[in-house]
């Protein structure tokens, strides 16, 4: 079982885990570079919008009870227009598309493991990133992502369904030296664009063959075209040499990149996900140190120290220490609140 679970995480940290890894850096570039351009403006357009939101405490007193909702609501939606506005003008929106369309297409690629496929994404050759290798049974498939909100043909008559064609086309190339496959005239390799899109036109056929050898398809007729993959075509210490040196030469690259700019960008998902998560950890701290109040008072250090004890040792720990100082946070401001509360009655 544990022999399984490091296999499994080490196909999520050559696969999953990197999709859309330089879309994501690119639009974090873009808005970062926005916003510290506008950020005296932006703040002082927040700041003045949620202090308008405070105007709902000057209602009367019969709507005390919604009063605090009412402006929390506003922060929010103030906050998140922000945000938002910041997406679109920088237009970090577009690159985030992007990536999220190597994310889909990684999630079509998943269907393909159980079939005994290995898959790197977000690999580094001589013409710039890869977004999807993809070796097993049925050969080598080198997979293009794209998204495009604007009409498209995949017929081929459309210049940049083209264009990312030969970037396909190039990026074949390179994978098949580098795993030392050049000389096989024979070897099993597939070029594909895969383009997703809300205005994207599939051809009647289920995909388009341009001229240089890629297929091209829609992102939603992809599950298809992997579906009829040949099979047993490839063995499995060959898929297995090709795999190993894809994902030595993809770690080889993540540690320059590391040293080089720092850890790599988390992406809108991860962190909201992450934003979710810590507020539900202090939250529930927030509830268990409540429920430790309605406890004898004798009790009432006891549990205090069984509720820290946890944050405590969570922080110390990098891969939960988020998590950790959420907990605490939450223990804190139950505390605060306790004590505003006697304050309040002794006056």
């Amino acid at each position: 079982m544990t022999q399984f679970i490091k296999a499994r995480r080490h196909e999520r940290r050559f696969s999953t885990e990197r999709a859309g890894a330089s879309g994501r850096a690119f639009a974090s570039e873009r808005l970062r570079a926005f916003v510290r351009r506008v950020a005296a403006h932006l703040a002082i357009t927040t700041a003045v919008a949620i202090s308008l939101g405070a105007l709902v405490f000057l209602l009367p007193s019969q709507f005390d009870a919604v009063k605090g909702f009412a402006f929390g609501a506003w922060t929010a939606f103030v906050i998140t227009s922000a945000y938002n506005w910041c997406m679109i003008a920088s237009g970090a929106s577009q690159s985030m598309m992007g990536e999220q369309g190597e994310v889909w297409t990684d999630g079509e690629l998943r269907s393909l493991r159980k079939r005994g496929w290995r898959v790197v994404n977000h690999l580094t050759l001589k013409h710039g990133d890869i977004d999807h290798v993809a070796i097993g049974p049925g050969g080598l498939m080198v997979i293009e992502s794209k998204w495009n909100s604007s009409p498209l043909a995949l017929d081929g008559t459309d210049r940049w369904v083209g264009n990312w064609a030969d970037q396909a086309r190039r990026n074949t190339d390179d994978v098949k030296r580098f795993i030392g496959w050049g000389a096989r005239a024979d070897a099993p390799i597939s070029p594909l664009l895969v383009v997703w899109g809300p205005h994207v036109r599939p051809t009647t056929d289920e995909f388009h063959r341009a001229d240089n050898g890629v297929t091209i398809v829609a992102g939603k007729r992809l599950r298809q075209a992997l579906d009829d993959l040949a099979d047993e075509r490839t063995d499995r210490d060959e898929i297995e040499r090709a795999y190993a040196k894809l994902a030595e030469h993809a770690e080889r690259r993540d540690r320059a990149d590391i040293e080089r700019d720092g850890p790599r960008p988390r992406s809108a998902n991860e962190i909201m996900t992450q934003a979710a998560l810590l507020a539900l950890t202090g939250l529930a701290s927030m509830m268990a140190s409540a429920f430790a109040l309605r406890l004898p008072l004798w009790a009432w250090v006891p549990a205090a120290i069984a509720i820290v004890a946890p944050g405590i040792v969570a922080t110390r720990r990098p891969s939960v220490r988020r998590l950790g100082v959420a907990w605490l946070a939450g223990f804190g401001a139950t505390v605060v609140l306790l004590i505003a509360v006697i304050i309040t009655n002794l006056g």
